[in-house]
């Protein structure tokens, strides 16, 4: 494994993952008024993300209010 082999194909997919991940989050979160299942999708796509992202937390460029 090396920077372009499975390493780097593994580190591509989750960058594509967390992206859209993100992304649907995002989307969730400007609803001005999100219907309950809309609320209940923001607390459960939350919590995984904030998982994926926390071991990251002390690198630099961590941006903690992003």
């Amino acid at each position: 494994m090396g920077e372009t082999g499975e390493s780097s194909f593994a580190i591509r997919s989750l960058l594509i993952l967390v992206s859209d991940w993100a992304g649907f989050l995002h989307a969730l979160l400007r609803l001005e008024r999100p219907d309950s299942w809309q609320r209940a999708a923001i607390v459960r796509e939350w919590q995984p993300l904030r998982g994926t992202a926390h071991p990251f937390n002390h690198c630099d460029g961590f941006d903690r209010d992003r």
